[in-house]
């Protein structure tokens, strides 16, 4: 059997617990048969998923953007901190100067450290929200791979846990080709239906189109003679 080595928080050891048991296949696929006979025990590394699934590369773009954003923002008042520092280490300032410069400095110093302290908020509720579609994802790809491979337990693993047992099947693969896989058919099914091409009209619809421009003074028209003779 597996042994899991100590996690590092009381979270992730409710996960491993609670996917480890409720990973089987489905209502009435594993057996009380089923569960006496030694299974074979496979587990995915969640890390390496996240790290090189291709298809979860939006959430965490998502993220990456927010603390971009938070850069762009703050640009201006670091290189405000910058000058009046620079200024202020000019010794012919004098004491009128020096205390201005040290009361703009003062002022943007703490604009600078509220709108940080905004952004971590904004970054870290962006990483949240991105881990937990992350999460949910990974976990529906595992049951699916779970329930096509016929494994009635898969444990969780990351870069704090590690499974000793050397006969345990590595599903991290199968888990980011699955990922990718349900990512292109969603892609897909999305992609807008090519409009049909335009329908030649037949002689009926022809004759009749002639008919409705040629009536009154058109029918004199060079046009409408040269129809008539095709006709």
């Amino acid at each position: 059997m597996a042994t899991i080595i100590a996690s590092r928080s009381t979270r992730l050891h409710l996960l491993l617990c609670c996917f480890a048991t409720a990973s089987a296949l489905g209502p009435g696929r594993a057996t009380a048969g089923d569960l006496r006979t030694p299974q074979p025990v496979a587990y995915y590394d969640v890390d390496v998923v996240a790290r090189d699934a291709r298809a979860l590369e939006p959430e965490w773009r998502r993220a990456v953007a927010v603390e971009e954003r938070l850069v762009a923002e703050s640009a201006p008042l670091r290189a405000e901190v910058a000058e009046l520092r620079t200024l202020l280490g000019d010794a012919t300032l004098t004491d009128r100067q020096r205390r201005v410069f040290e009361t703009q400095l003062a002022q943007r110093t703490i604009a600078l450290l509220l709108l940080r302290a905004d952004g971590m908020h904004d970054i870290a509720q962006a990483k949240a929200l991105a881990l937990d579609d992350v999460e949910e994802r990974i976990t529906a790809a595992v049951a699916r791979v779970a329930r096509e491979n016929g494994y009635v337990v898969v444990i969780r693993t990351d870069r704090a846990t590690r499974v000793l047992d050397r006969h345990a099947i590595d599903l991290t693969p199968r888990v980011i080709a699955e990922l990718d896989r349900a990512a292109r058919t969603t892609q897909e099914t999305r992609a807008p239906v090519p409009a049909p091409a335009p329908r030649e009209p037949d002689r009926a619809e022809r004759l009749r189109t002639r008919g409705q421009a040629c009536d009154g003074p058109a029918a004199a028209s060079a046009a409408c003679a040269a129809a008539d003779a095709g006709s």
